[in-house]
């Protein structure tokens, strides 16, 4: 079957742009210049300073002379990353240019007048070109000529090539040649058009869930997933009247204190069931471990998930700096969430609770974020109690939930670290569909 990644080889393609000139002359480095201050200052470049900084630095070493430019020289030298970085866990460079070629479409497409110059970044490179003369402003017959030189045998319907011309006015031949031009040029519409659905179809877009998870499947190491587990600290965190619904019976070991046995409760493992089924969906590799067993150095290893909140010592400490983290009275009567831009508010607090029936709400957080310490992504779905952390594995594997998110987040957020305050409301003992109460992008 014939492939479509590129158009048929009837269409025109770019390079045409290039060629239509009436002489192979390089742009004016301070006519490019003018043309990108241009286009930086338009709405479109405006509202993305990670594009900016992209595009600026793109023009300015091909001004210079470079004739290449790496993946991994523009993350360290614009996106300030280290010398060693991974840029299968973080591509920043390739997700800013796909975005960087967007954007020069969307400013072409609406410029109110053409400046002469154009800007282009081809796929497949981050050395951008320069368009001197746009074809827009070359007389039709020019771009009859050129569109016939490249594809001479094209065939238009209804019209026959004529094998002895007959002399004509010039009036004719003028009327002859706008004819000419429409036909090609429907022709060529009809080709592109074809080939922009088919390539829509075969390269649809990416959602919004598959952009939140896109730097951990992007990794080519498998995914860890650490799940909290039913332990003698998880149960002494909770009020002390709720403690006894959480521990329960545990086998005893040769010391008197229960076995380190990787027992979870229901909605830790609802949550980690959806996760591993959209990892196994995406072919991705995971493996699971209890978070009594998953090391600091396993979670350098690659990306992570972490599931559980008190009964995860993971996701306490990693969650500690951030703006929505999990925190206990100090008697140990309450659990709750403390927002530090409001730090006397307790979020969920469990204090006034006398068992886990009376509760009509739960809390909980999801995180996407490259560790500072690990050097990895890491995803963390966890709540106040499992009712939470049920629904916050709900949350981050539930497309319309993400749709949701990306509407009310900034246009650039799938390139950011996010944190995001969740709520279910508990009816009948089952946890409703997860509501965003905050969130925070950096």
């Amino acid at each position: 079957m014939k492939s479509f990644a590129e158009p048929p080889s009837s269409i025109v393609q770019e390079p045409l742009l290039d060629t239509v000139t009436p002489q192979q002359t390089k742009p004016d480095a301070s006519v490019v210049r003018e043309e990108l201050e241009r286009v930086l200052s338009s709405h479109h470049f405006q509202t993305s300073k990670r594009c900016q900084s992209f595009l600026r630095y793109a023009v300015e070493e091909t001004l210079s002379g470079r004739q290449e430019l790496k993946e991994r020289s523009i993350g360290i030298e614009v996106f300030e990353r280290n010398p060693t970085y991974d840029t299968n866990l973080d591509p920043v460079v390739r997700m800013t240019a796909g975005e960087v070629r967007k954007r020069l479409a969307l400013y072409y497409q609406g410029a109110a007048e053409d400046s002469g110059l154009r800007i282009e970044l081809p796929v497949g490179s981050y050395v951008p070109r320069f368009h001197s003369v746009p074809v827009s402003h070359l007389p039709p017959d020019a771009i009859v000529d050129q569109v016939l030189s490249v594809a001479p045998e094209v065939a238009v319907p209804g019209v026959e090539k004529e094998i002895e011309p007959l002399p004509q006015t010039a009036q004719h031949q003028r009327r002859l040649s706008t004819v000419t031009l429409v036909a090609v040029l429907l022709l060529l519409c009809a080709g592109l058009g074809r080939w922009a659905v088919i390539h829509r179809v075969e390269h649809p877009p990416p959602t919004p869930i598959d952009q939140f998870w896109e730097p951990v499947l992007a990794s080519t190491n498998p995914v860890l997933i650490s799940i909290g587990q039913i332990r003698p600290k998880y149960a002494e965190v909770q009020p002390n009247h709720l403690r006894s619904s959480i521990a329960g019976p545990m086998e005893l070991g040769k010391e008197g204190y229960p076995r380190e046995i990787a027992v979870t409760v229901l909605g830790d493992s609802i949550a980690m069931t959806n996760i591993a089924a959209l990892l196994k969906t995406h072919g991705r590799q995971f493996k699971i471990h209890a978070e009594s067993m998953t090391s600091f150095a396993d979670l350098q290893q690659g990306p992570s998930v972490l599931i559980g909140a008190f009964n995860n010592d993971w996701t306490i400490l990693l969650t500690n700096p951030l703006r929505f983290h999990f925190d206990v009275g100090e008697s140990k009567t309450g659990t709750w969430i403390t927002d530090r831009e409001h730090p006397e508010a307790k979020i969920g607090d469990l204090s006034h609770l006398t068992q886990f029936s009376d509760m009509k709400e739960d809390y909980g957080v999801v995180v996407r974020m490259l560790d500072p310490r690990t050097k990895e992504i890491v995803v963390i779905a966890a709540g106040l109690t499992p009712y939470g952390t049920q629904s916050a594995g709900e949350f981050a594997t539930d497309p319309a939930s993400i749709a949701e998110l990306a509407r009310r987040a900034p246009s650039d957020w799938s390139h950011k670290n996010m944190e995001i305050l969740i709520k279910t409301d508990l009816i009948d003992g089952e946890a409703g569909p997860p509501q965003i109460v905050a969130s925070t992008f950096w």
